[in-house]
């Protein structure tokens, strides 16, 4: 990470973390510098990179100001990553949950009745994957998404597909918030994975089978645990 991204990342986490405040004045370019150590130049393209995600925007006579939060674009891989990390039981995490539990049931039901052989090949590669990755953060986290990816992409809907492309770094982000959740709460990983795994064993076998009405309500259930773990963590927060 050079220093651009580096001071990037802090202004931009001290924005979500609501260190700063919608409407208040950032330090002048000087300043910045001297309290990051960086020049003025790397101040000056640090704040491109957040005015160019929303955070922040040029007032005349004023300076540069904090933007509201639906300014914010919050499918920006940097400002999902931001956000997760100043609360990872967020609003955004929620909502982006929320937008899974309406097109993932549907991509589902569309993968069993559409997918070809190849498309089912994969779907059961990743699934084996998933079935390795139990109780191992990391990789559970990169196999999840890579299963959930061959689902959508075999629902042979191109608009999903384009959305899915749109949203996958918030897809990743969202994992690594849950699991983040989970372990705040004192969960074991492994136990909650094996959890995870039956649970997208029943949408996996739907769509192996062709069974397009029992792959939308196996996703269904996959994604309401998802948001039943954001919210007993809400809940207890």
């Amino acid at each position: 990470m050079n220093l651009r991204e580096q001071v990037l990342n802090e202004l931009g986490q001290a924005i979500a973390r609501g260190e700063l405040s919608p409407g208040d004045r950032l330090p002048n370019e000087a300043d910045l510098g001297e309290e990051y150590g960086v020049s003025r130049t790397v101040v000056r393209e640090a704040i491109k990179g957040l005015a160019a995600r929303g955070l922040v925007a040029s007032r005349s006579r004023v300076g540069t100001v904090v933007c509201a939060r639906d300014q914010w674009k919050l499918l920006d891989p940097d400002v999902l990553s931001w956000t997760f990390q100043s609360d990872p039981s967020s609003d955004v995490l929620w909502k982006l949950t929320e937008t899974r539990l309406v097109v993932e049931p549907v991509a589902a039901k569309w993968a069993a009745e559409r997918a070809d052989a190849d498309e089912k090949d994969r779907i059961e590669r990743c699934f084996k994957h998933l079935e390795e990755a139990v109780g191992q953060q990391a990789n559970w986290i990169q196999a999840d998404v890579a299963f959930h990816d061959s689902i959508l992409m075999a629902c042979h809907n191109e608009l999903i597909v384009n959305l899915v492309r749109t949203l996958r770094g918030a897809l990743h982000e969202s994992r690594e918030a849950t699991v983040m959740i989970a372990k705040q709460h004192g969960a074991r990983h492994g136990a909650a994975t094996q959890q995870a795994l039956e649970l997208h064993r029943e949408p996996y076998e739907a769509i192996m089978e062709g069974d397009g009405d029992r792959a939308h309500e196996g996703m269904q259930a996959v994604i309401r645990w998802v948001l039943n773990v954001i919210r007993s963590h809400r809940a207890g927060a």
